[in-house]
């Protein structure tokens, strides 16, 4: 079968981990020697001696099983000893090394020390190594301190002593007689405790219920089931639902997406864009009905969604027969956790990008500050398109798996900061993965197996302020003819004022012009509407200091393209008193350029208006020489001067009272008319 199945994992021990108190501790900072290491040609990285430098990766008495971020010597039981030698980077007295054995504990045999002088000095022998309580535990070993600089330790194991393979994550050394302890790397501020809540029978069934996807204005959760009654063909596979929240904040009865965007084969939702238009699905819908590996993306016409169009994404390819996918709020850049030969690990986090036709970039991995040579999974990129909260078993956490976020640095998608764990509200001791937030960043949905109504349920708790989102504007409102104020379907363009670059697109609802875009902090922003035989009226947005989630209603007014329509340009700006333009309004220029080129016979008149303030006289010049910089640009850019009139009309005709100054904002203006076409 060719779709990918969606697995939730039972839960695991309890996690006893704690934070390290205050201590002079090192982690070993390179390989100098070792033995043999466990080589998997798939996956070169992992087991290797390199894997026991760094802080831990793991908390021992949690893993269960193999753990691919740890030294494993290459052969289980070996007649020979085994050990792997690592350094240090600043040399330091000890008294204390802690040796965590994730896997096959208790095959410790020696530990020699060595001095910077290359000097090695015994300090621990264990005559009866052999099997422990647990197969995972952090080894604190220690002696008298020191009385020399130690940079370099060898640990050495006597594999027979323990049967199966042997791997050690991590060394660490000390110069205090307190036990060197393996910390969770918690995000400052985070919840403890608090309530989980489960969301309901109308929501969770006595089936699985598993990836759950917020939209963004928190209105609207889509979520797979399996082994539901109600799913199309076989029960036992996986269906989209979803359910919309009602006036009084609970979730209406859930009801099954149907066909086409579910099938016979495996199906689920993994993003839904702001304006509730476009769904990420996970597998490639191929037009003959199969299902491979990928993704493809669903468009909504009306109340009806169409039939799913598999992504073609550059070179891909997935060598895991597990993916998941996610899409930013802008449509534009995709995160994937997937399998490739440039993976440290069985799954790493990659991110690619829309070209201008459609298809998408070559899959890239996002660096090392995130990927491990554990396993990634489930991303969820947040509105802001900066903030990336995904699942790995390749850091210390509570269970099998965690969820961690991470913030992006800069606009190579390779840069992040380091992740830290969302806590035990959030985590538990089990495998958890699939949150999803909505813009407004306060709660997190996901699934979980506890207090459960059926088998996995899905819960939401609150996102503690600390690892929430940047704040963004969720921008909603409706496309209207200017001069009928009837809705219209149609595209939304938002774009960076300063950049000129198109940031992102959107889609109103036919059915009454109904649009939502997500715009993040940091940028000052236009937006527009697009619809045949409509110039569009644009808006704009300052959102350089917004330091809190908001939402603000725009309507788009889109004016026929005839005869003695007035359209406004918005975006355009100059400087207090002056008529040079500044380079933010190229977009709007542009947008009339191409007007004029698409439409020959098109001829209209530009005029300028100002407010009350100052004199009439001054006024009046101000607007004929803001009207006659935005006539000049026309005709720079190849428009002929016959079709272009230009007029300056002060403060003879505000729109309205110049008794504000929002309302004196609205008065300044420049306006186009069209005069023959």
């Amino acid at each position: 079968m060719s779709g990918l199945k969606l697995w939730l994992l039972g839960c695991l021990a309890a996690c006893s981990t704690t934070l390290a108190t205050a201590q002079n501790v090192q982690w070993a900072s390179k390989v100098i020697e070792y033995s043999s290491e466990y080589t998997d040609a798939g996956m070169p990285g992992q087991f290797a001696a390199k894997q026991a430098v760094g802080l831990p990766s793991c908390n021992p008495a949690v893993i269960s099983g193999s753990f691919e971020c740890a030294w494993s010597p290459a052969e289980p039981n070996s007649t020979r000893e085994e050990y792997v030698k690592l350094g240090y980077a600043t040399p330091m007295q000890v008294q204390q090394v802690a040796i965590s054995e994730c896997k096959g504990a208790g095959a410790v045999q020696k530990v020699i020390l060595f001095d910077t002088k290359g000097a090695y000095h015994l300090v621990y022998t264990n005559p009866k190594p052999g099997p422990q309580a647990t197969p995972g535990r952090l080894n604190n070993i220690f002696f008298p301190l020191t009385d020399y600089q130690c940079n370099a330790v060898m640990v050495v194991l006597n594999t027979q002593a323990v049967d199966g393979y042997n791997q050690i994550d991590a060394v660490g050394i000390s110069d205090s007689a307190d036990s060197i302890k393996i910390a969770i790397n918690l995000a400052p501020g985070i919840l403890t405790d608090g309530q989980r809540e489960n969301l309901g029978p109308n929501i969770n069934s006595e089936t699985d219920e598993l990836l759950p996807v917020i939209s963004p204005d928190g209105k609207t959760l889509f979520f797979t089931r399996q082994g539901h009654p109600g799913n199309l063909g076989d029960p036992n596979m996986q269906d989209i639902w979803m359910a919309e929240i009602q006036p009084d904040n609970s979730y209406g009865l859930s009801v099954n997406v149907g066909a086409p965007l579910n099938n016979t084969d495996n199906n689920a939702a993994t993003s839904i864009t702001p304006d509730g238009h476009t769904l990420l699905l996970l597998n490639k819908y191929m037009p003959n009905g199969a299902m491979e590996k990928g993704v493809s993306t669903a468009r909504r016409n009306g109340e009806k969604w169409e039939a799913p169009v598999g992504c073609n994404i550059t070179n891909f390819y997935n060598s895991n027969m597990y993916g998941e996918y996610a899409l930013s709020a802008s449509g534009k850049v995709m995160i994937m956790t997937i399998q490739r030969t440039d993976s440290r690990g069985g799954k790493d986090l990659y991110v690619s990008f829309s070209n201008p036709d459609g298809s998408w970039t070559e899959p890239l991995s996002m660096g090392d500050s995130v990927n491990t040579a554990g396993g990634e999974s489930t991303p969820f990129l947040a509105a802001d398109e900066s903030t990336l909260y995904f699942s790995t078993n390749g850091l210390v956490g509570y269970g099998s798996k965690d969820m961690f976020v991470t913030r992006r640095q800069d606009s190579t998608w390779t840069s992040w900061s380091t992740p830290q764990n969302l806590g035990p509200l959030l985590n538990s001791p089990a495998w958890d993965a699939y949150y999803s937030i909505p813009a407004k960043g306060d709660f997190a949905y996901f699934v979980s197996y506890n207090n459960t109504i059926g088998k996995a349920d899905i819960f939401r708790a609150p996102l503690p302020l600390s690892v929430r989102p940047k704040p963004v504007v969720l921008v909603t409102g409706h496309v209207l003819n200017a001069k009928t104020g009837t809705p219209i379907g149609g595209k939304i363009i938002y774009e960076s004022l300063s950049t000129g670059k198109e940031l992102g697109i959107a889609y109103a609802d036919p059915r009454d012009g109904s649009f939502s875009i997500v715009l993040p902090a940091g940028e000052e922003y236009g937006f527009l509407a697009e619809s045949k035989g409509f110039f569009p009226v644009s808006e704009n947005i300052d959102l350089r200091k917004l330091s809190e989630y908001q939402e603000v209603k725009r309507d788009l007014k889109l004016v026929p393209v005839e005869a003695g329509s007035i359209a406004r340009l918005n975006n355009l700006f100059f400087d207090t008193g002056k008529a040079d333009l500044r380079p933010q309004s190229t977009k709007e220029l542009k947008r009339l350029v191409t007007l004029l080129n698409e439409q020959p016979t098109l001829s209209i008149e530009v005029a300028g208006h100002t407010d009350d303030v100052g004199t009439d006289v001054n006024n009046l010049e101000l607007s004929k020489k803001r009207a006659a910089s935005v006539r000049a640009y026309l005709i720079k850019n190849g428009i002929l001067e016959a079709r272009l009139k230009s007029v300056g009309l002060g403060e003879s005709k505000p729109q309205v009272p110049n008794t504000s100054p929002e309302n004196r904002q609205i008065n300044r203006r420049v306006e186009f008319k069209i005069l023959t076409i």
